[in-house]
């Protein structure tokens, strides 16, 4: 996100190159500030201690979202048409900057002594700049992240990643890091989750050189060409490299709200439904105000009731996940619910209700005694592994299991082996929760040996397990399979030591 400035002409050239005049004659001065909704709490309050301190200019905080209506092509020419100045998710194009519709910021800066280019995160401000321009300010960083286990790169006789690192070098550790069994993968090297921002850690090397205009057809790696058609750009594949090849891992479903416009009913617009039809429930809408993946996201609140219904997933093992944002002043609840049938119309017919309920601070199951901790003010990810031909489902929250149950039973028993639909229910709070990049894939039971007390997390109770069934022929302590349990089974338990 960064901060820009309107200009008050058309023209790049009357931008001011020395320094800006200032007068004194007006006795007031008001100054509208844009700002997606998620902002302008914090930004009314700064605006009114800068009121304070200089108390002849008036800061109004008006919405970017009413401005724009959704429309992202368009956003820029209309925000700097009806605001002075107003913050934006990414950086001002070539072509927008000769338009004049942006003030050069870097007069100011020169002018303004208590402006400390060091406060900024090194090259944050020259990702603004152009020449002796500078068309904005950031208001936050958004860092590409690179997680690295540490264990397999000590076994595999690698140095941890350093800084400096260049595609070379992240090529040479997912070969050094693949794990293999002839021809079966035991372990990629290497998995990049979809989103624009992770994808580009390999798009940014296939593009090198090349026109983006013809790059969505195929990635140059290694040397070799690889097919992955427009969905790697849509974000509905997993990218895998697995040491000499990249794998294409296609969603069955994907849902990032980023197509919509934020005026329109999603209903309108949209292969999404109210809960039974009801036009009571159907005021939900993308919007701007959070977003998992820039720029939208769907936002919940007071009787909205999103349904998003499925066909054919009647078999197999199936991933489902949904990324959630809590706001830190939500005090009551909200339900995240998934349905063997639809129209659902008996308890049978649902298979996992989870309550996000502010108020406790907890993450629960509407159905019973699992819970976890909420966590608000931030995006986090509640995954489903649920297996059709098990009948059995777990959801994982923040990456930490949080229930195993059976999927047709799930809420009372005689419910269908199938996927029917997805709810986002407001359950009449006061208080909007953000959904975003929602995704249906196949998936793959985890099945975790070492948790000899089936708690799905590896530890001392595990260990006390198979300390007292020492010697035993056989039996679940027995984690190795080899007829007895010993040391071996010992060190299996501590290998795996942690949640499954």
């Amino acid at each position: 996100m960064i901060v820009l400035l309107s200009a008050c002409g058309n023209d790049v050239s009357n931008a001011p190159k020395s320094e800006p005049e200032i007068t004194s004659t007006v006795s007031s001065v008001t100054i509208t500030f844009a700002v997606r909704g998620n902002e302008r709490a914090q930004y009314k309050q700064l605006a009114e201690q800068f009121h304070q301190i200089h108390p002849e200019i008036q800061v109004q905080i008006v919405s970017s979202d009413q401005i724009t209506g959704g429309d992202q092509e368009g956003a820029l020419d209309k925000l700097t048409a009806r605001a002075d100045t107003f913050t934006f998710w990414r950086a001002p194009m070539p072509e927008e900057v000769q338009k004049g519709l942006l003030r050069d910021l870097q007069p100011f800066v020169e002018l303004d002594s208590n402006f400390a280019v060091e406060d900024f995160f090194p090259g944050a401000l020259d990702f603004l700049r152009d020449g002796e321009h500078l068309w904005g300010v950031p208001g936050d960083l958004k860092p590409l992240m690179l997680f690295y286990d540490k264990t397999a790169f000590d076994e595999a006789g690698l140095p941890y990643p350093q800084p400096g690192w260049s595609y070379n070098d992240l090529e040479h550790a997912a070969q050094a890091l693949t794990v293999r069994n002839n021809n079966e993968v035991l372990r990629y090297g290497l998995v990049i989750m979809p989103s624009s921002g992770s994808a580009s850690l390999i798009l940014g090397r296939a593009l090198e050189g090349k026109n983006p205009e013809t790059i969505t057809s195929y990635l140059d790696l290694n040397g070799k060409t690889v097919y992955f058609g427009e969905a790697m750009i849509d974000n509905s594949a997993i990218i895998i490299y697995d040491g000499g090849s990249l794998v294409q891992a296609t969603y069955a479903w994907t849902e990032d709200f980023d197509s919509y416009d934020t005026v329109t009913q999603l209903p309108d617009q949209s292969d999404w439904e109210a809960w039974g039809g009801d036009p009571a429930a159907s005021d939900f809408y993308a919007s701007t105000a959070q977003g998992q993946s820039d720029p939208n996201s769907v936002a919940i609140d007071d009787i909205d009731d999103a349904v998003h219904q499925y066909s054919g997933y009647t078999e197999s093992v199936w991933e489902y996940k949904a990324s959630v944002y809590v706001p830190y002043e939500m005090d009551d609840i909200q339900m995240l619910v998934l349905v063997n049938t639809y129209p659902a119309t008996q308890a049978k017919h649902w298979s996992c209700t989870l309550e996000l309920d502010g108020g406790a601070g907890v993450v629960r199951d509407h159905n019973g005694p699992d819970s976890l901790p909420l966590v608000k003010g931030q995006w986090v990810e509640v995954r489903y592994i649920i297996d059709l031909d098990a009948d059995q489902q777990k959801v994982y929250y923040d990456d930490v299991h949080l229930l195993t149950k059976g999927w047709s039973d799930g809420v009372a028993p005689g419910g269908a082996m199938n996927i029917a639909a997805v709810d986002l229910w407001g359950n009449e709070s006061a208080h909007e929760v953000y959904y975003d990049d929602l995704a249906l894939a196949e998936g793959e039971w985890q099945t975790c040996p070492a948790d000899i007390n089936g708690d799905e997390v590896v530890d001392v109770l595990d260990l006390l397990a198979v300390l007292s069934a020492w010697g035993a022929a056989g039996g679940v302590e027995d984690v190795n399979e080899d007829g007895v349990v010993d040391v071996l089974d010992l060190l299996v338990v501590l290998s795996a030591w942690g949640p499954c």
